[in-house]
């Protein structure tokens, strides 16, 4: 007898779409096959010929940006809001970024019991690796960290000291680089390459031109800026014979570079999140300073590259670049449409919009197949991060992580919709998305029919295979 089957499925990956049954024993699958060949249950769950997907994986999650001095205090702020949202939203395992200045060993000591304790989901973490981090990175990898970020003489001057970022330049993030390569797979640099000097310039001169809104923003942080940079940050990953993985992708240019290395035979992946996907310059009377991003929001004909590239692979991965601030901390006192300038940065509640905003926006609307939806948001980054196939993939000896979903179930975006800390800010306000029907995690349902039936604790530290 195993604890559960889920029959009547349409289970998904990225090769194939597969009418069968699943069979659960504790936390991992125990088998795949026809109903007559499945053992007896504990628990029998009727997926009613829905699609049964692997549980998402976000690589690029940001929880602790505000509150008390102490890093493990910002954590704890949010971290059970956010991963209670996570799973409500798909996700089964998320990846918090530290990215405080100073060692995190500290902060993994005592943030990991804690986090077991509280989370309603699987975590790991990525780091974000400044000039001072650079000898500890040796260290971090052995307790399961593969993604080590870099911002490319972003976030410079006045503008890293608001958001506590350590950017480092050129000579700088080769040492990382070299690091990277010397740890091996899965270690990978993740890089945020943004030219400091020249949005700098331009944002001055969009400010005093009193260009606002999103299409400001754009103007502020012009392609160029990123761009430019990609193009050095791969040279450089090539020269040092080390893998890349560019964040955020926002304009098709960037999408270009990356296709084009990889077309050299370098490892370079690329990652765009779900709002570069779906919001647009284009869309200021709908989401007003909450779209407020960096790199910016772009035009559809960028987001056309991107869904694109998805499709042909030139982008290999999805995640959120999601926040935890609510919306009079996004807002600073100057409502939703005011300066753009002022707003802080980052989209609020993407943990909870990702399935739905890519199972709505992507798959219903036939940008991307089920499948490669599948691959992208799920294989790819369980692979990339030093999890599969533990995680990412629905096969014996996986977790049991997944998601049960139908097509023709869709929520509005409104405050009924969250289960974070911030229940009155999101960019696909007023929208219907379609919300997984069921969320399970190492065999536990967490989420059923958008109703959290878990306690926190069901979520535990899952580190990189290194």
């Amino acid at each position: 007898m195993v604890t559960v089957v889920i029959k009547n499925a349409r289970v998904v990956s990225p090769r194939e779409i597969r009418q069968c049954c699943i069979a659960i024993e504790g936390e991992k699958i125990h088998s795949l096959g026809s109903e007559s060949s499945m053992p007896s249950a504990e628990t029998v769950i009727d997926a009613a010929g829905n699609y049964v997907i692997p549980g998402f994986i976000d690589p690029h999650v940001h929880i602790g940006l505000l509150g008390p001095p102490d890093p493990v205090d910002k954590l704890k702020r949010t971290w059970t809001a956010q991963t209670r949202g996570a799973a409500h939203g798909g996700l089964t395992t998320i990846l918090p970024m530290l990215g405080w200045p100073g060692g995190y060993n500290q902060v993994m000591d005592r943030i990991i019991p804690w986090g077991e304790k509280n989370s309603y989901c699987d975590f790991g973490f990525t780091a974000v690796i400044g000039e001072s981090g650079i000898a500890e990175m040796p260290g971090y990898f052995k307790r399961g960290i593969a993604g080590f970020k870099s911002f490319l003489s972003a976030w410079s001057g006045e503008e890293g000291k608001v958001y506590s970022v350590e950017s480092v330049d050129a000579g700088q993030y080769y040492q990382t680089l070299e690091m990277v390569a010397s740890l091996g797979p899965p270690a990978i640099s993740m890089v945020h390459a943004e030219d400091s000097e020249l949005y700098n310039y331009f944002t001055k001169k969009a400010f005093e031109a009193g260009k606002g809104g999103l299409a400001g923003w754009d103007e502020a942080r012009p392609s160029l800026c990123e761009y430019t940079r990609v193009e050095m940050a791969c040279a450089m990953a090539v020269h040092a014979k080390a893998p890349v993985y560019i964040v955020h992708a926002t304009c098709k240019e960037v999408v270009d570079i990356i296709e084009k290395y990889r077309a050299m035979g370098h490892q370079v992946e690329g990652e765009v999140t779900v709002h570069g996907l779906n919001i647009s310059i284009e869309d200021w009377e709908e989401v007003g300073v909450w779209g407020k991003v960096n790199p910016p929001q772009r035009t559809v004909e960028h987001q056309d590259r991107y869904w694109e590239g998805l499709r042909s692979g030139a982008l290999q991965h999805v995640g959120t670049d999601s926040n935890d601030i609510n919306r009079a901390e996004k807002e600073q006192g100057e409502g939703k449409y005011g300066s753009i300038y002022k707003a802080f940065l980052g989209t609020s509640n993407a943990v909870e919009h990702f399935l739905p905003a890519m199972v709505t926006e992507g798959v219903k609307k036939g940008r991307l197949s089920i499948q490669k939806m599948v691959e992208v948001c799920s294989e790819n980054n369980a692979k990339q991060f030093g999890l599969y196939p533990r995680k990412g993939v629905l096969a014996e000896g996986s977790d049991a992580d997944l998601n049960i979903i139908d097509l023709d179930i869709e929520k509005t975006v409104d405050e009924k919709f969250f289960h974070t800390n911030a229940l009155d800010i999101n960019v696909f306000w007023g929208r219907k998305l379609v919300k997984p029907r069921l969320t399970m995690i190492r065999g536990q349902v967490v989420v059923k029919d958008d109703k959290t039936v878990a306690k926190p604790g069901v979520g535990k530290y899952i580190p990189a295979q290194t």
